[in-house]
């Protein structure tokens, strides 16, 4: 994550370096233009890092509630558990 964050400022500079380097002729609209770039790049950038918080919070719930489920199965006494792995068919039908 810190290195798509670190990329957005190298990206923004790159931007404007090559737009600064191309000789625009300076005018008003010209601000109005790298304020939209601005706000475009920040907004990018918060929707990553939104996306990438959604994810791992996703996965750590999933992760919960089989650690949970898993704790659960461990407490049963050995002759009522659930076969989640079977070496093979019929040991699961033996319960």
């Amino acid at each position: 994550m810190w290195a798509v964050i670190a990329e957005y400022p190298a990206l923004r500079a790159s931007v404007l370096r090559l737009w600064r380097e191309s000789g625009p002729v300076p005018n008003l609209r010209d601000i109005d233009d790298v304020t939209r770039f601005n706000e475009s790049m920040d907004q990018s950038l918060t929707h990553a890092v939104r996306s990438y918080v959604e994810q791992v919070e996703r996965e750590r719930e999933a992760l919960l509630a089989n650690e949970q489920a898993s704790r659960r199965e461990a407490e049963r006494p050995i002759g009522l558990r659930t076969c989640f792995w079977p070496p093979s068919a019929t040991r699961c039908a033996r319960r």
